[in-house]
């Protein structure tokens, strides 16, 4: 056995003595003048404790302190605790020990797994077939797990791990459009990518594949890419337009969508994904997903209850000419956003192109202005305008 000591300066070349650096981990033993050398082949082993708050006492600590915060200010904000526990036996030791108001979701990491493909066709198949495999399915099931009121957080998605260019193409943004909308289904309070930018490469680095990142950085002459000094430059990816394209078309209700008569691939995906939210104006958002690398097709919108004839629409459109096509520095936008407005007649058609991702505002109608006058004697004439809905 070895004792732990402070110095080994005072130890004798037989005691068995070490010292334990703290900062770092290291464990020193000693040299055959200053304590002993540890017999050569011979295993050693520590024994050690860990003593430091769990999730249940860090959880309510912050409660606590949300409360006060409340108390002191005279406010009524929320705080929402999310555990980083991706395990079922997170959720039942939660839920024996009677802590389950104590977390309010926990979050996941849903990548795909590594895309085989040996063209673009075949890595694109492959890409949309894990949409509903290891992207969707995988959170749907941990969902269904949890508490009631409890969601699934997603803090990491995408096609990993894959350094091929197509993840920095029209592919992966139709794969995080697809999966993203079916998060937002499950109830995930928010969706971000394990990596806003990164080194514009075929490569990976300590974050991994350098294509997952949504912004592309790259380096000019001169720029040293190990300390970010210099200058470099920066063009956004399919998949950043996806984000841009949702942040911009997105209420503050999720509705419910359906797609009827969802055309199928080959390979068994369904073809149109859709979602729906509305936000307190009024405003009605749509967001669908055309996975079909080969089909256009033509969507008829029906929303109940709301005539539609008449309203302006929006449309917002990412399509490519090939399933392969990405942006460049020298070709920035290659691969962008297309915005057009059209007037819905009494059976509104929309045009989704090939392996493409539309958002449409259906806008709120606009309030009727009438203009009164009022004759007061003495005073001339007033006018007043009166807004109804």
């Amino acid at each position: 056995e070895w004792t732990v000591v402070d110095s080994l300066e005072s130890s004798g070349p037989e005691d068995t003595h070490c010292v334990v650096n703290y900062a770092n981990g290291s464990i020193q033993f000693g040299d055959g003048v200053h304590g002993k050398i540890p017999p050569k082949g011979q295993n050693i082993y520590a024994t050690y404790s860990v003593d430091r708050d769990g999730f249940v006492d860090v959880s309510q600590a912050m409660r606590d302190t949300m409360d006060e915060i409340n108390h002191l200010s005279g406010t009524d904000q929320e705080i929402f605790v999310y555990a980083g526990y991706e395990t079922e036996g997170f959720v039942n030791k939660m839920a024996a020990g009677g802590y389950n108001d104590l977390y309010d979701g926990v979050v996941v990491h849903p990548y795909s797994g590594t895309v085989s493909g040996s063209t673009p066709e075949e890595f694109y198949d492959n890409a949309m077939l894990k949409t509903e495999g290891s992207g969707v399915n995988p959170v749907k099931n941990f969902a269904s797990k949890l508490p009631e009121g409890k969601v699934p957080v997603v803090s990491e998605f995408g096609i990993h791990y894959n350094t091929e260019s197509q993840v920095r193409s029209q592919t992966h943004a139709l794969y995080i459009a697809k999966v993203m909308m079916e998060y937002v289904n499950l109830g995930s309070p928010y969706i971000q990518k394990h990596c806003l930018s990164d080194w514009y490469q075929d490569e990976a680095d300590s974050l991994g594949p350098t294509q997952q990142a949504v912004i592309q950085v790259v380096a000019q002459e001169g720029a040293d890419t190990s300390t970010g000094e210099g200058e470099f430059r920066f063009f956004s990816t399919p998949s950043a337009h996806v984000f841009e394209m949702l942040n911009a078309g997105f209420g503050d209700q999720v509705v419910e969508a359906q797609v009827a008569n969802a055309p199928t691939l080959s390979n068994g995906v369904t073809a149109i994904s859709t979602l729906a939210s509305k936000d307190e104006a009024g405003n009605v958002y749509i967001a669908v997903v055309n996975v079909d690398r080969e089909k256009d097709y033509s969507v008829q919108l029906n929303i109940p209850g709301m005539d539609l004839s008449g309203r302006t629409v929006e449309i917002q459109t990412l399509a490519s000419e090939g399933i392969a096509d990405e942006n460049t520095l020298e070709n920035p936008d290659n691969v962008s956003i297309e915005t057009t407005q059209m007037v819905m007649g009494d059976n509104p058609v929309v045009e989704l192109p090939k392996h493409s991702f539309v958002v449409m505002k259906v806008m709120a109608p606009q309030p009727e202005t009438y203009t009164v006058t009022v004759n007061t004697q003495g005073q001339g004439t007033a006018s007043a305008s009166v807004e109804t809905a």
